[in-house]
């Protein structure tokens, strides 16, 4: 096979994967202003499963109440059956699917709160919803359970030493930032059972003044493998200190546009993975099959996510698989599908004909950069005056 690496069996845990290929959570906007999945959501699911893709994780699941467009929720237990109907859907075309369970602090134009704004009860009503919610998601029948501690979500600010000025036992150290992680962890295990599969999403490096540096980012790996991760899924950037709405570096090492290199990124994952034991996944500007398998020969990461482009074309893998590379409708790293989420708007790909996951006619190729001339910013000055580092 020509992508020998890429396409052989991969036992994750207990999970026999088909292939070494992870479609990354992404938040779509596609369910309902509740946060219920609809049909459209539950389709997109179904047809990166059918497109060959080994591993899916379930897009970022709210596990309270604070408003977020159309973000898909399970806050109680009213959202179990539609969060069902997206795991069969993934299941019967045998690959496997984990959810993201993710916590955001207070947030608007104004005002942010941030680790040091919450006290200890908080803290464990957060611990708490986060059990509840892993409950539920492992009642819909999901394979894992994903805690997100990068970007800017909660967990992610308590372990960046930017955000956290605590003073307690909840700052100040890298086991302390990563304590209301550990907890979490552990209540998990403890009232789902040990043998529940809990893998975690964090930064390997935050991209900002005073944020956790890729040294941080490797103590914190080996606390979460000691305390019973399965795998280490490792993100980068998308801090808010350097710019709102992933305006800044940090956002932009984060997702990594066309000016970047392939595999920008990698070099984090992989310094991460020499640290622990247990399997590491990569992202980031991972374009084309020749790419992934190379980074996987060259036993870098254990797994590869690709995310935008498999919103392009979600026959990636299969299409790879069969010897049809260049039938890949390849992404043009515009942001186009970011950009939408990021404005509670549903994702779209300047790649898809009539706006329903179908990509355009062999050989199409679009360059487009976006202006939102309301909200003062354009990616390609940011791009300009932000080159990635060496």
């Amino acid at each position: 096979m020509k992508y020998e690496k890429l396409f052989s069996p991969y036992k994750l845990g207990p999970l026999e994967l088909k292939n070494r290929i992870v479609f990354p959570a992404v938040a779509t906007q596609y369910h309902t202003s509740e946060g219920y999945p609809t049909e459209k959501s539950i389709e997109w699911y179904e047809q990166r499963a059918k497109g060959g893709a080994g591993l899916i994780v379930i897009e970022a699941a709210g596990i309270h109440h604070r408003p977020s467009g159309c973000l898909l929720r399970i806050k109680d237990d009213t959202y179990i059956d539609g969060i069902k109907a997206i795991a069969d859907s993934i299941h019967k075309h045998g690959a496997k699917c984990g959810i993201q369970l993710v916590h955001w602090l207070s947030v608007s134009k104004e005002y942010r709160a941030e680790p040091t704004t919450i006290d200890t009860e908080e803290i464990k009503t957060i611990i708490e919803q986060f059990v509840a919610a892993s409950k539920r998601v492992l009642a819909a029948g999901v394979d894992y359970i994903q805690l997100h501690a990068a970007h800017a979500y909660t967990f992610a600010s308590f372990l960046s030493p930017a955000a956290n000025r605590r003073k307690d036992e909840y700052g100040g150290s890298v086991k302390k930032r990563a304590r209301i992680l550990l907890e979490t962890i552990q209540a998990i295990k403890q009232e789902c059972g040990e043998d529940t599969l809990v893998n975690c999403r964090i930064n390997g490096d935050d991209f900002i003044s005073g944020g956790l540096t890729n040294y941080h980012a490797v103590e914190t790996s080996r606390l979460l493998e000691k305390a019973g991760c399965f795998y280490l899924d490792v993100s980068a950037g998308g801090r808010y200190e350097d710019g709102e709405w992933y305006t800044g570096y940090s956002g932009l090492r984060c997702i990594p546009s066309k000016a970047f290199p392939e595999c920008c990124n990698l070099y984090l994952m992989e310094n991460v993975r020499k640290a622990v034991n247990i399997p590491v996944q990569g992202v980031g500007r991972i374009p084309m099959p020749d790419v992934a398998e190379k980074v996987l020969q060259e036993d870098r990461v254990d797994l590869v996510g690709i995310c935008r482009s498999i919103i392009a074309d979600p026959e990636w893998p299969n299409k790879a698989r069969e010897g049809r590379e260049d039938e890949i409708v390849q992404c043009t790293y515009c942001n186009n599908c970011i950009d939408k989420d990021r404005h509670f708007h549903p994702v779209d790909c300047t790649q898809w004909k009539d706006g329903r996951f179908k990509a355009l006619p062999k050989g199409t190729r679009l360059d487009v950069h976006l202006t939102y001339d309301k909200i003062g910013y354009n990616y390609v000055p940011h791009v300009e005056h932000f080159p990635p580092r060496d």
